[in-house]
């Protein structure tokens, strides 16, 4: 069983002096990914990334530690701000189970 969450781009997001539009999703993504780490430290629990989807699967073959309501609860704070909004670069995130 692994856990899928798909990063979908903001549809206006602008590109800056010194990144494209894609870059600057794609950094978005990979500093999401290294949050989510962090969070899931303690799990045993393997986070990766292709793209726009971040995958997490448990390690050498255990159950899941957790329920992906309980997962998306955990790392609902690798996609938004200090204030609680999401990330400019990204419009929503959607969870999957397989």
């Amino acid at each position: 069983m692994k856990y899928i969450f798909e990063v979908v781009m903001q549809d206006n997001l602008l590109a800056s002096p010194f990144d494209t539009v894609e870059e600057k999703f794609e950094s978005a993504v990979s500093c999401a990914k290294t949050s989510i780490e962090s969070i899931l430290l303690d799990y045993p629990v393997l986070v990766g990334q292709d793209s726009s989807t971040i995958t997490i699967i448990p390690l050498d073959g255990t159950s899941m530690p957790f329920t992906l309501p309980e997962c998306a609860q955990l790392i609902k704070g690798a996609f938004l701000d200090a204030n609680g909004h999401i990330y400019p670069e990204f419009t929503l995130v959607k969870k999957d189970e397989i």
